[in-house]
């Protein structure tokens, strides 16, 4: 093998490596920049929920849909050999939307659908922006929501909490 050719290997094998610590890097960044932004975004929501419905129902609901929301597991459902298929990324636009056309348990905002061995659990936010659980049965009425959300990025650069209200 010639001298220039096995230069050329070498480097290739390690721009090859390098590309790999970046990605290995780009998915650890991604990981940490969806944790802040959830649980910013969670708090923020369930503290302001009332008057993001608000201004969603009065004013402009499109302002929207530029924010992505993560921080809520709208549905985990468990199959064989207990896998989970997720569905948690949903426009603010969306989220205020099924909120308001019912997506709530007794009148407060449903955050999660799991159904978990046969075990459909619901949480929502009560009146006192504390997270509950409850089991219910019947949860056609919920699956039929989501099943009609349309996909959604992963995250956005700018999150729900960074709004000013």
């Amino acid at each position: 093998m010639s001298e220039k050719k096995e230069g050329l290997i070498s480097r290739f094998y390690k721009v090859t490596e390098t590309i790999r610590e970046l990605e290995a890097e780009r998915e650890k960044l991604d990981v940490e920049i969806i944790h802040c932004t959830d649980e910013e975004d969670k708090a923020f929501i369930i503290k302001n929920r009332k008057k993001l419905l608000s201004i969603y129902r009065k004013y402009h609901p499109d302002f929207f849909k530029k924010f992505v929301v993560s921080c809520f597991q709208l549905r985990i459902q468990w199959v064989k050999w207990c896998s989970p298929v997720r569905r948690s990324n949903i426009l603010l636009y969306d989220l205020l939307k099924i909120w308001d056309e019912g997506f709530v348990y007794k009148g407060n905002p449903v955050i999660s659908v799991e159904i978990n061995f046969s075990v459909p659990i619901i949480q929502f936010i009560n009146e006192n922006n504390v997270i509950e659980s409850v089991r219910e049965p019947n949860i056609e009425k919920y699956r039929n929501i989501l099943e009609k959300l349309p996909p959604c990025l992963q995250w956005t650069e700018r999150s729900v909490s960074d709004l000013v209200i």
